[in-house]
């Protein structure tokens, strides 16, 4: 079988799909990969690990002009590659890779929706016009007759079956795109030095990074003797994106300590004492609070659909409610200020990543359901 995945970027896929796309191989699957190419070692790195490449220039800024040449781009790798199966991630590529789908008679499309994005976070009366604009594109392109459309959290689910009337029969609900339990690996917390408060993702508002500085604010002022690190890069194609000076300069004012970009996240996060994401971006489900989890960590996240499936509250972590950085700072101290509830949290965080966010457990039930709609054609 020849599979086509479609991704709107390829450090994205690297991170979240490879593995299922390696397995898929190592079946003896032929895997091409359309997906916009940031760099000449990532397109290296997806050859050398068996896949064709495609660079399709998806333009996260929506213009028209980005939008046509990217569906033509896409039009014609879909025409040469002649994929049996076609495996959409991410919004852009889900509609448009949809769509596409539809008018060439691709005979198994497969869905995965992780997250619903920024157009699902406003409250405006045009943010709720986008919403119903983008609902009805969704509806549209899951019109493919054979499909499967896999969700990371139980609200997604419900919003997209609802307004785009799917059956049960073709939705699949998966702890994300799992983690790997060999290479983040539980650890016992850091006894030496002060406390670190880790954070690790896009450097953006709707990932709460204000409210991470500002809980190292106030626990600052009361006297509080731990350190905040944060990790990730700035994400310059977003319109949240925080600028980088600006983080240098919470820096400079002993408020966090920046790690910048960082792939090695297995060997930072044992350093730390408890990880924290205050996002309350519409996420799908978060794969750096998976490996947060694996390493044994306790857990501060929000209550929030996607982010709140990571942790059982008060057992592997707590829930806090979004944009609240002084119940975030509580949180933190009770905490740092309690090891033996630290380290009973530490143990039920890899409890619950062994049992449910296994990755091989993931990449098993996608090559299972890859089998399935085959057959079903």
């Amino acid at each position: 079988m020849k599979i086509l995945f479609v991704v709107n970027v390829d450090w994205f896929f690297i991170s979240h799909r490879l593995c299922i796309a390696e397995a898929a191989i190592a079946k003896g699957y032929s895997v091409h990969v359309g997906t916009r190419i940031t760099s000449y070692a990532n397109a290296q790195l997806l050859r050398d690990r068996g896949l064709y490449v495609h660079n399709i220039p998806f333009d996260r800024s929506a213009s028209p002009f980005g939008l046509t040449k990217a569906i033509f781009t896409l039009f014609c790798v879909y025409l040469s590659v002649k994929p049996q199966l076609v495996h959409l991630v991410t919004s852009q590529a889900v509609i448009i890779g949809g769509f596409l789908a539809k008018f060439l008679n691709i005979n198994s499309v497969v869905f995965s929706i992780s997250g619903l994005g920024h157009v699902f976070l406003g409250s405006s009366f045009l943010s709720k016009v986008r919403r119903i604009v983008v609902l009805n594109l969704y509806k549209m392109a899951f019109s493919s007759p054979n499909k499967l459309i896999i969700f990371q959290n139980s609200n997604d689910l419900s919003i997209l079956s609802e307004a785009c009337q799917l059956n049960d029969a073709e939705l699949l609900l998966l702890n994300g795109s799992g983690v790997d339990l060999d290479k983040f690996r539980p650890s016992p917390l850091p006894k030496s030095g002060p406390p670190v408060v880790l954070m690790a993702s896009r450097l953006i508002k709707s990932k709460g990074v204000y409210d991470f500085v500002e809980a190292s604010r106030i626990l600052r002022s009361r006297g509080l003797c731990a350190e905040f690190w944060l990790a990730g890069r700035p994400d310059s194609d977003n319109p949240l994106s925080i600028d980088l000076s600006l983080v240098l300069g919470w820096q400079n004012q002993g408020l966090i300590k920046y790690l910048g970009d960082r792939p090695d996240l297995h060997k930072i996060i044992p350093k730390c004492y408890l990880f924290v994401l205050p996002s309350f971006y519409p996420e799908g489900l978060p794969k750096v609070l998976c490996e947060a989890a694996a390493c044994g960590r306790p857990i501060i996240t929000t209550s929030l659909p996607g982010c709140s499936e990571c942790v059982d509250h008060c057992k592997s972590g707590f829930l806090v409610p979004p944009r609240e950085p002084i119940l975030l700072a509580d949180c933190i101290s009770t905490i740092i200020n309690n090891k033996d509830l630290a380290a009973s949290m530490g143990t039920q965080s890899r409890i619950k990543a062994s049992s449910s966010f296994s990755q091989s457990l993931i990449v098993e039930k996608h090559l299972e359901s890859y089998s399935k709609l085959h057959q079903s054609t």
